[in-house]
């Protein structure tokens, strides 16, 4: 079985927000962080408990940063851009190899450069944090 990885054909999109919205693909995506939900835990152990008891706590998104090979030309990088400088709420979808598609929203926090390097591409990172849960749809 094939391990997706967005080296293998997977792609990042963002939306335009409209009420139909409209995805454009972000180009040279490089990185995006863990996509998902996970939970804490509350205790819950009572007084007459010998052992710790808990139960699931309220789901939440992972902190994201969206790495790119900067490419000023490229529209999905400037509508990240832009997003991310204005600090707004996304909605992004993720294409993995395997046809595994999530659709989440991220909540952008900012835009910067990453340090130039002498021999290596240039690179921008967008910040934020997931919002929400993410749609999975299994491949068809």
């Amino acid at each position: 079985m094939a391990q997706a990885t967005l080296g293998a054909g997977s792609k990042l999109e963002i939306s335009d927000m409209q009420a139909t919205p409209a995805f454009t693909q972000i180009k040279g995506v490089i990185g995006i962080g863990e996509t998902g939900e996970e939970g804490g835990f509350v205790d819950s152990t009572a007084m007459e408990e010998t052992t710790k008891e808990f139960i699931a706590d309220i789901a939440e998104g992972p902190d994201k940063t969206v790495q790119v090979i900067l490419n000023q030309a490229d529209p999905g990088q400037q509508m990240l851009r832009d997003a991310a400088r204005a600090r707004q709420a996304v909605d992004f979808k993720l294409t993995l190899s395997d046809g595994t598609v999530g659709e989440f929203k991220i909540v952008l926090a900012g835009w910067k450069v990453a340090e130039p390097e002498g021999s290596g591409t240039l690179k921008a990172i967008a910040t934020g944090k997931q919002s929400g849960a993410t749609t999975w749809t299994d491949p068809a």
